[in-house]
């Protein structure tokens, strides 16, 4: 049966959850730093992941946090330590992730990112290609949370359920092997 690990890390929220086939069999999420719940995040999994079957699929920014950091440094980890196959960790940005989310809502809006101080990154309902945000597009958009946003924009969050279709899909998810900060594909710069 497969199974399937999925991380994300944002500023001030994680989620770590585990499926087998098509169902969650361990799901935490939180809004305290990862960093510092880490492990016992994933305490309650660890003795029953079959390491050798997993997928470990990681949301690897836009942002440069202390917990995607240390995502990064615990799948590196495993690789070291030759509990995992390095053709069993994939990674995808945020604002894809996000994408696909928002694309099977029925009311899908632009989902934007502050990225590297005042830039604002963007991409459109049904786009695949990252850009700048219009003014319009700001105005409309679903924001991924960034600690220097106004509290009271419209920001993105997903849902367990949300998650497992999208652990199939090939696109817009990208195989590596020793995952880091952005090295999901997309250049942001």
């Amino acid at each position: 049966m497969k199974e399937r690990l999925f991380l994300s890390a944002g500023f001030s929220d994680f989620c770590v959850g585990w499926a087998q086939g098509e169902q969650w069999r361990y799901v935490r999420c939180g809004t305290e730093p990862i960093a510092e719940r880490l492990f016992a995040a994933l305490q309650p999994c660890m003795e029953s992941i079959c390491w050798e079957a997993v997928s470990i699929f990681l949301l690897n920014g836009p942002g440069s946090t202390l917990g995607i950091r240390t995502f990064c440094a615990f799948i590196r980890t495993l690789l070291v330590c030759k509990k995992i196959p390095a053709s069993h960790v994939w990674v995808c940005d945020s604002l894809h992730f996000a994408r696909l989310v928002l694309d099977q809502r029925p009311s899908s809006r632009p989902i934007c990112a502050r990225v590297q101080g005042m830039q604002i990154f963007c991409l459109g309902p049904k786009e695949n290609t990252i850009h700048r945000a219009s003014e319009a597009e700001k105005l409309q958009a679903v924001w991924l949370p960034h600690p220097c946003l106004p509290k009271d924009l419209p920001f993105f969050h997903f849902t367990e359920g949300e998650i497992v279709p999208l652990l199939q899909l090939k696109n817009p998810w990208y195989e590596t092997d020793a995952p880091d900060v952005f090295s999901a594909g997309t250049n942001f710069f």
